[in-house]
Formats: structure tokens, sequence, C-alpha cells
């Protein structure tokens, strides 16, 4: 999927799914609170091959009004899940509207896990 925008007189700029996954999980992974993005075996197989982290944690979709993101984590014990959750949607947003001027409709997040680190 490419998300298209529009430049003023200059034609069209197609922007990649890695590029906006690109930029969630680096967003996310700097949210205090955010042990990472979901984990399973596959995605730990397509790391490891050198693949991108993020490859089964977001999930996105153009919607009539803009992109609509899925994203898969888990949260740090000791952290109010929704307090995160809410922290995390607001970073998303904020970082593709400014870096890339594109509207975004909604972030579902979803908590798979709590992640305890001793």
């Amino acid at each position: 999927m490419k998300n298209k925008i529009y430049i003023e007189e200059r034609g069209d700029l197609s922007i990649s799914e890695e590029a906006i996954s690109t930029i969630v999980s680096h967003t996310t992974k700097g949210i205090e609170g955010v042990a990472g993005l979901q984990h399973n075996a596959y995605s730990e197989i397509v790391k490891f091959l050198g693949g991108q982290e993020h490859s089964e944690a977001i999930k996105m979709e153009t919607g009539h009004e803009g992109l609509i993101l899925d994203l898969y984590l888990r949260v740090s014990y000791g952290y109010r899940v929704p307090d995160v959750a809410v922290k995390v949607q607001e970073a998303i947003k904020n970082a593709l509207e400014t870096m890339l001027q594109v509207s975004v409709t909604s972030i579902n997040v979803h908590v798979v896990g709590i992640e305890y680190t001793p």
C-alpha cells in the first residue's frame, strides 16, 4: 500500500507502508512505559533474517478521511496501561502529521502483554 500526498503544482509523493511503520516504531519505542512492539515466533524469525521488527506489530489501512493504524505492543510492568496508550496515540499522530503531513483518523492500541524487567 502506498499513501499518496498531493504536493501543490509539483506532482505526487508516495509514502510506503514500510516508511510509515518505521516512523511509528521509532516513535513508540521512545515512549516511557512501552516495553516494545509485539513479538511472536514469526516476527523473531523476520528480525533474525534482517527484516523489520515491526512487521507484525503495526497494521495500517487508508480510510476515507485518513490513515487508520492498529498497533500491538507490550507495556512495562508498573505503568498505567491507559496512560501509556494515550501517550502512544498522541505521539504517533503528532509524528505522522508533522513529518509526513498525513491525516490520521485513528490509532488503535492493542496491549498484548505486560513485561516485567527486574
